[in-house]
């Protein structure tokens, strides 16, 4: 978090991303609300309205509710993570990838999230895992506690899954995307993306959902569907084969 005098605005979206295709934002996070709608401000803050993971329902964040310091800065600042680590580099073969982990879990849970991407050299594929567990040793909890890895469209993107099991195919100015994932269950929910200049705009999402009982290991990837296979998805209905196969393919690329 940042200071105290500049932290009335900071969000809780430690290891969040945002990514573009050409011009067009493809995942992004709520982002913040304008003056006109300061209702939205609080739900903009949260994890969950960030492309991370959100663990126990809870933000990786605090607010620090203190009558004068919102008097003073305009609204709560936010406290938490302490730490946060990471690394980067690059590949023989072009691959970028970042690997980060912070602590804004631990004194609840026990648990740190890390988190690693990699971006192929042609920017078509992106793969990611994340992860969780305790810094040193094994933990077993108390009780299995639920998470959810977010990843928020661009309002200009639409998704839709390919068939029982299959990836979800995201579509955005005419090129199509595979997203798959290992680990969690895969499902579309509704969004909400906050920074429009029309005000906040109802969107989707893809969330990971499941349970960990000390140690989690989720991966994903998205990767560019080829031209040919273009036609064929935006055009076969939900359980065609075909679609599928295609997609999966891509996915697995």
């Amino acid at each position: 978090p940042p200071p105290i005098a500049i932290a009335s605005l900071a969000q809780a979206g430690c290891l969040s991303f945002e990514l573009s295709t050409g011009a067009r934002s493809l995942f992004v996070n709520g982002g913040a609300p304008g003056p006109a709608d300061p209702d939205w401000r609080a739900a903009s803050r949260a994890t969950a309205s960030h492309s991370t993971l959100c663990l126990a329902n809870r933000s990786s964040a605090r607010l620090v509710r203190s009558r004068m310091l919102e008097e003073l800065i305009g609204a709560a600042p936010i406290r938490f993570p302490q730490r946060v680590t990471v690394k980067h580099g690059r590949e023989s073969d072009g691959r970028v990838w970042i690997t980060a982990g912070h602590d804004g879990y631990l004194a609840e849970t026990g648990l740190i999230h890390t988190r690693t991407l990699t971006l192929s050299a042609d920017g078509r594929r992106l793969d990611g895992r994340d992860r969780l567990e305790p810094p040193h040793g094994v933990l077993r909890l108390k009780r299995d506690e639920p998470f959810a890895v977010h990843f928020h469209l661009s309002p200009q993107a639409g998704c839709r899954r390919v068939g029982r099991g299959g990836p979800v195919l995201i579509e955005l100015a005419g090129a199509t995307w595979a997203f798959a994932a290992e680990g969690a269950a895969v499902e579309i929910e509704e969004s909400a993306f906050y920074a429009d200049f029309s005000g906040p705009r109802r969107t989707l999402q893809i969330v990971l959902r499941g349970a960990t009982f000390g140690s989690s290991d989720i991966t994903w990837s998205l990767a560019a569907v080829e031209a040919r296979a273009t036609g064929i998805a935006s055009t076969g209905s939900a359980d065609a084969g075909e679609p599928t196969t295609v997609a999966a393919e891509a996915a697995e690329a």
